[in-house]
């Protein structure tokens, strides 16, 4: 049976950088994590869920860079009938691929959110779109939900800056009106009555594979000492340290890259004048 001090040299600190994210995470005896229980059902888009979204968001990409290969648009999808959530994210799926034999490497990010009177829309992040036909999204949409001429939205994404505001604006936007999707459900207003009570996840990605992320660059250092100084390092240099609830945290930055150097070098130095 291997003694502590054994299991202790397994111990590790893990940072990775990819695109505009920092991630930091303990691997080892003295950092074990307890999980919760699994996911429940789904009430409000929480902060937990918003995280995970931006984190995603970060990791691709961005498409102010000249040159840049991936043409990304914007996509609102929209009904006047009250669909319940789970047969609205039916039609996403049946619609999503319908887009996906247009444009074979076509993958999306969506967030579903709900008006004030209970119908849903989503809003989409579009990768690898060459050309989107905006008349053709309208009517084939119309045909799936069997609504004449739904309202739709294309938009072409400008800059980078132009990508975080419409991701801050819509896709990981925290509702503020108070409303419950699953008390809506369960009193029935305006919603025929199904089996299932629960709103499910409230947004996704399609065709992950083909995301453009950006080059991902992973270091490991010793877990003795460099984990505090490290999380202290971080917590001081920037405004927002988030835990990610696996151990460790995250940090978003315009180069996590040059971070991640700088962080192996000043744990190989209080390594050094430690011990």
């Amino acid at each position: 049976m291997p003694s502590k001090q054994e299991e202790n040299k397994k111990s590790r600190v893990e940072i990775t950088a990819q695109g505009r994210l920092l991630t930091v995470k303990a691997v080892g005896l003295d950092c074990e994590v307890t999980h919760g229980r699994g996911r429940g059902d789904v009430t409000v888009f929480s902060k937990q869920s918003r995280l995970r979204l931006l984190r995603l968001l970060a990791e691709i990409s961005p498409p102010a860079v000249k040159g840049f290969r991936h043409r990304v648009s914007f996509l609102t999808l929209t009904t006047q009938a009250h669909h319940h959530p789970r047969q609205f994210k039916k039609y996403l799926q049946v619609f999503f691929k319908r887009m996906g034999r247009k444009a074979p490497r076509l993958s999306m990010i969506w967030r579903m959110e709900y008006q004030k009177r209970g119908a849903p829309h989503v809003h989409c992040i579009v990768y690898n779109a060459p050309y989107i036909d905006k008349l053709w999204i309208q009517e084939a949409w119309g045909e799936i939900v069997g609504q004449d001429r739904p309202f739709t939205r294309v938009e072409s994404v400008r800059s980078y800056k132009h990508l975080v505001n419409y991701a801050s604006k819509y896709a990981a936007k925290v509702e503020s009106c108070g409303f419950n999707i699953v008390t809506y459900l369960t009193e029935g207003v305006g919603v025929a009555v199904y089996a299932s009570k629960s709103a499910g996840r409230v947004w996704g990605v399609y065709n992950r594979e083909c995301l453009p992320f950006a080059e991902k660059k992973t270091a490991k250092v010793p877990l003795d000492g460099s984990w505090w100084m490290l999380r202290r390092y971080c917590c001081k240099f920037y405004p927002w340290v988030w835990e990610n609830g696996e151990g460790g945290f995250t940090v978003f930055t315009d180069d996590p890259y040059h971070a991640l150097d700088h962080m192996v070098e000043m744990s190989k130095f209080f390594l050094n004048e430690t011990f």
